[in-house]
């Protein structure tokens, strides 16, 4: 067992070396954003494999859970990432109704994996290949504008 050199109980010392180690990681964190959804990520990760034998209910509404915070987490990102997108787009001359239709397909696409992974984590692969299955349909109902539009310039040039 180990035996601290000071006079201090092994608490104050490991409570330091842990605050010491905290504000190093948050002081990283702060500077990269990519950082913290990784640490969230290992973090609830770890929490919900101990959890799994103990109390696999609470594991996966753990990691349920987690899969929220860090999709909640990505929308200061997803935000900047827009706000590119639509100046490229307005640049290249893209209509808005299209550049709508285009960010709802993909928004589409990712609420739908979002969906289908959690309930694969829940054991339920027949529910997931529905929600991807649904995902697939809405996806192509939105684009349909786009692809009529496509097939309208073909048949034009024809």
């Amino acid at each position: 067992m180990y035996k601290p050199q000071s006079d201090l109980p092994a608490r104050v010392v490991y409570r330091s070396i842990l605050h010491i180690l905290e504000r190093r990681i948050f002081a990283v964190l702060r500077q990269y954003r990519h950082c913290k959804l990784i640490t969230v990520g290992l973090i609830g990760t770890i929490f919900a494999v101990l959890l799994k034998k103990e109390n696999p209910q609470l594991a996966l509404l753990l990691s349920i859970i987690t899969g929220v915070l860090l999709f909640g987490m990505l929308f200061t990102p997803l935000a900047e990432l827009m706000g590119l997108l639509q100046h490229t787009a307005e640049q290249a001359g893209v209509s808005d109704g299209q550049f709508a239709i285009v960010l709802k397909v993909i928004g589409i696409a990712y609420l739908t994996q979002f969906g289908a992974q959690l309930c694969a984590d829940a054991g339920e692969g027949t529910i997931a290949a529905k929600i991807e299955m649904a995902g697939k349909l809405l996806m192509m109902t939105a684009a349909a504008p786009v692809l009529t539009g496509l097939l309208d310039l073909v048949l034009g040039l024809v």
